[in-house]
């Protein structure tokens, strides 16, 4: 009887990977390899509060999103960057009221609220480019034989073909009619105001009062009942159970306007995004990253904000050890579906080398990542590139690739909290880089060198920087803050980050901001406080004590 042939062994190329870092460059494996965590079905779920899904970069966000998108067949996507809400923000009307301190929250919720509503009658009546707008209009009268919603019906029929235009010109639209109206609220002798930063300085206190009591006034009024009642509208005509809505905006975290309008129109969504709970059959789904979650309720919340209320909005991705095991090995496949028999599927274990008394590959490597799928496909890749050639990959090699996985990785997490810590990167080679793990808060570094050390950060790149972090560093260089003070800013910022866990008491364990959510102050920290750096920078900070 003939032997059956052995099985090929499989052989790392240099264009090999398991996929890219973003989910937009990452859609062939994204298609054939998605792993659901049990969030997609939440999002699909209506009657679920969660909505808003909240997470660090390269935990999974847009992609769970484009599944989302993929799976429903009542579902787009609203890109920012093609809302022209640039045009507000080029409004030098719009930003003279905004200066003279008059709250234009409302007219950005009428933006998105607009928007959404006009998306959502266009899904539900499948309005196409080239068909009678009217007949819309008509087929929600039919809806209310009774006169109900005639206000709503009146202001869709006020707006007529424009109303059913792409978002992008209904955008405009509004805005040059808050405009018209803000400029028409000046009459008599404020006829002449000069719409400009410069024309703001030179008004009278008294003056400047009535402007804001005017255009509020009018931003107040500016189609509001209307559209309340026509999101009561929509919630009715889109009335059959078996019949889900969805509209999906993602990537607000890059630049689609500028960062002073970007956080209040942000704001403004997430207000809509609860507002818009009570349409039944529809849900308005937006990722966010965390930091600019954060960013945003620093920057744009008004008096009275609470951020409680808005948490069962919220749906945090995790991910679990097997979870992220089953990801590389569906990738793994994928990467191999036409090098290697189907007889079997391949897993981690067939092309990584178990180490004799060390833990499992996988295991040492998730050591090193978040636990989110970016940072372990990043350290993957990084891995075959070093195993070029070779049919498994050592633990020798792993290490290898770890030298330039982690150094990519603290430079990640420099660029993703950079608006509010420009001086990350070079701050946590100043305070961790001679640092055993774990190392009491006191120990870290003698004050000589503390002082040294923020005299020499004031000088380097981003010298300027107004964080914190910056300001701390420059009033130790100066003599006028303790040089403990400026390792406890810089810890506690290193705990918000992810880079350290820290220790308060004895009988406590390290706390990491990621599990706990706890903000830990400066304050907080003592020469007693014990600090952990997280395996994932061990490399990158050259720290060879690497017991726990």
């Amino acid at each position: 009887m003939q032997k059956p042939k052995p099985e090929p062994q499989v052989v790392f190329r240099k264009q090999d990977s398991l996929g890219a870092n973003d989910a937009e460059g990452d859609s062939q494996f994204l298609g054939a390899c998605f792993v659901d965590t049990g969030d997609l079905e939440l999002l699909r779920d209506c009657s679920r509060a969660e909505r808003i899904v909240v997470g660090r970069t390269g935990v999974g966000k847009s992609a769970l999103l484009l599944q989302l998108l993929k799976d429903e067949q009542r579902s787009i996507e609203l890109k920012p960057e093609s809302l022209a809400l640039s045009f507000i923000s080029n409004s030098t009307i719009l930003r003279f009221f905004e200066d003279l301190g008059v709250n234009l929250e409302i007219f950005y919720k009428l933006i998105w609220r607009h928007a959404f509503c006009v998306e959502l009658l266009r899904m539900r009546f499948n309005l196409s480019p080239g068909q009678e707008k009217v007949s819309v209009v008509e087929k929600v009268k039919a809806f209310f034989k009774r006169g109900q919603y005639s206000s709503a019906i009146e202001y869709l029929e006020r707006w007529g073909d424009r109303f059913w235009q792409e978002t992008e010109y209904r955008i405009k639209e509004i805005t040059s009619k808050v405009e018209e109206s803000l400029k028409g609220s000046l009459k008599g002798e404020l006829a002449g105001i000069t719409f400009s930063t410069e024309g703001v300085r030179g008004l009278s206190e008294e003056v400047k009062a009535d402007l804001v009591q005017r255009g509020q006034r009018v931003v107040n009024e500016a189609h509001v009942p209307q559209l309340n009642q026509i999101l009561d509208l929509v919630q009715d005509v889109l009335d059959d159970p078996q019949k889900n809505y969805f509209l999906v905006i993602d990537r607000l975290d890059e630049s689609w306007v500028d960062d002073h309008l970007r956080y209040k129109l942000i704001m403004a969504l997430i207000e809509t995004v609860k507002d818009f709970r009570q349409v039944k059959h529809a849900k308005i789904v937006v990722s966010l990253r965390l930091d600019l979650l954060q960013r945003v309720f620093a920057r744009a919340r008004n008096a009275g904000f609470q951020e409680e209320k808005l948490r069962s909005l919220y749906l945090q991705i995790h991910w679990t050890k097997a979870q992220l095991e089953q990801l590389v090995d569906a990738r793994i496949n994928f990467l191999f579906r036409d090098r290697y028999s189907a007889r079997r599927q391949l897993s981690h274990t067939d092309v990584l080398i178990a180490a004799k008394k060390a833990d499992p590959p996988l295991t040492y490597m998730l050591q090193r990542t978040f636990m989110r799928p970016r940072d372990l496909i990043d350290f993957f890749n990084e891995c075959i590139h070093v195993a070029e050639g070779k049919t498994r990959i050592p633990l020798k090699d792993i290490r290898t690739a770890e030298a330039t996985y982690s150094r990519a990785r603290l430079q990640s997490v420099s660029d993703e909290w950079f608006a509010d810590y420009p001086n990350l990167n070079q701050f946590a080679r100043c305070v961790l880089g001679a640092a055993g793990t774990p190392t009491p808060a006191g120990g870290i570094l003698s004050d000589e060198r503390i002082s040294a050390k923020c005299l020499e950060l004031c000088t380097a790149t981003n010298a300027l920087a107004s964080d914190d972090l910056s300001k701390m560093c420059e009033l130790v260089a100066a003599g006028t803050r303790l040089p403990f003070d400026m390792i406890r800013t810089a810890l506690s910022i290193l705990n918000r980050v992810g880079v350290v866990g820290l220790k308060m008491e004895a009988t406590e364990t390290h706390s990491w901001y990621a599990d706990t959510g706890r903000r830990i102050d400066p304050t907080e920290i003592s020469p007693q406080t014990s600090v952990v750096v997280h395996p994932m920078f061990w490399s990158a900070l050259q720290i060879t004590d690497r017991s726990h």
